[in-house]
Parts: C-alpha cells; structure tokens; sequence
C-alpha cells in the first residue's frame, strides 16, 4: 500500500516550515493509530488533554504549537 502523508497547513510558527501534522490525544487505539504515528501522518499527544494542549506538530524542528 502507498501511503500519502497530508499536511495540516499550517506553518511552523519557530522554523516556518509547512511540514505539519495533527496531534492526536487520548488513549491510542491498537493498531491504527500506532501505525498513523510509525508512518509519520499523526503525532500521538499523549491521554491527558488541556484546554492549552497544543494540536500541531512540527515534522522538521520537532515543535508542537496550537
């Protein structure tokens, strides 16, 4: 299977770069989710969410924003 990585479109407010994906919180499923973040196509936030928690993440400085 060839895997396409989508882009959120959003840049990168510390290195301006537009390689972004969606933070993913909560409780991953087995599986699916693991196999998303492996791929690069999700960042996995963790299972405690915030109202501040950010919901980006930067592939090429590794910054989380949002």
């Amino acid at each position: 299977m060839d895997t396409k990585i989508v882009f959120t479109g959003d840049r990168c407010p510390r290195c301006r770069s537009g390689r972004t994906i969606p933070i993913i919180y909560g409780l991953p499923i087995r599986g699916e989710m693991t196999e998303m973040a492996n791929r690069g196509e999700i960042e996995l936030g963790g299972c405690v969410v915030g109202f501040k928690s950010p919901k980006t993440f930067c592939t090429k400085c590794g910054y989380r924003f949002k």
